[in-house]
């Protein structure tokens, strides 16, 4: 099995939605119970053996460093420049180079989950390892992935038809240090070219049609989590960990 020890996190949004809480602050800093969205993630993943975090970061990112200041486990900072006006795969490339050629697991910033579905994930070996959940009734803001009869995840997007779709993704995935390789170096490619509006599930969903990557899905369905995006969102997070 490959040793995981690095996590990379994607926290450069502005978190628009939840304003006034996130006027001086990133929404991972939000806190839910009696910590951060993200230093409950970061106290998660190292319990599960991360040793490394590279944090993709744009709003706020004097706030994120003064808040893990105090946190005893290396971070390195990779900040995107443009996080208004780019999508949130340009945030993941621009990670490349201090996560180098390694396996990674890759978390949005605003999930508030078990940590089961960690040890689940960090369970397995695949090339590729993508979270989603077959119980969630989708909706048309879903980003929502159609699995084969092979378990491979084979197309994702907001874009899909709720009916072609069986799942919806979590935001977490695992990426051995070649999978990984061929999403940056994609990601650099289409940056390069100026295209900067593509969400990182995009860029996954074009090597799997060229079978650059095999994505395994793994179901966490029967398991808690959710994404921050709206009050709404805080409500439910905040009584996942009450």
């Amino acid at each position: 099995m490959t040793t995981i020890r690095t996590a990379v996190l994607l926290v450069a949004g502005t978190g628009s939605r939840l304003l006034p809480l996130t006027s001086k602050i990133p929404k991972a800093l939000i806190q839910v119970g009696n910590e951060s969205i993200l230093k409950r993630l970061i106290r998660q993943l190292t319990d599960c053996g991360i040793e490394r975090f590279v944090l993709a970061t744009g709003y706020c990112e004097g706030a994120l460093r003064t808040a893990l200041a105090e946190l005893d486990v290396p971070i390195e900072y990779c900040r995107n420049s443009d996080f208004v006006g780019t999508q949130n795969a340009v945030s993941l490339g621009c990670c490349a180079r201090v996560v180098r050629n390694e396996p990674f697991i890759k978390l949005d910033g605003d999930l508030v989950l078990d940590a089961e579905i960690l040890d689940r994930l960090l369970g397995d070996s695949s090339p590729m390892i993508v979270a989603v959940d077959r119980s969630r009734v989708l909706d048309g803001e879903a980003m929502k992935a159609v699995i084969g009869a092979d378990g491979l995840v084979h197309d994702f997007g907001k874009s899909i038809p709720i009916e072609l779709a069986q799942a919806e993704t979590l935001g977490i995935e695992i990426l051995d240090a070649k999978s990984g390789q061929e999403v940056f170096s994609r990601i650099n490619t289409l940056v390069s070219g100026g295209v900067t509006d593509r969400y990182y599930e995009d860029v996954y969903a074009e090597l799997i049609r060229e079978s650059k990557l095999a994505a395994k899905a793994i179901d966490v369905s029967g398991l808690n989590w959710t994404e921050v995006d709206t009050v709404e969102d805080l409500e439910r997070a905040q009584l996942l960990v009450d």
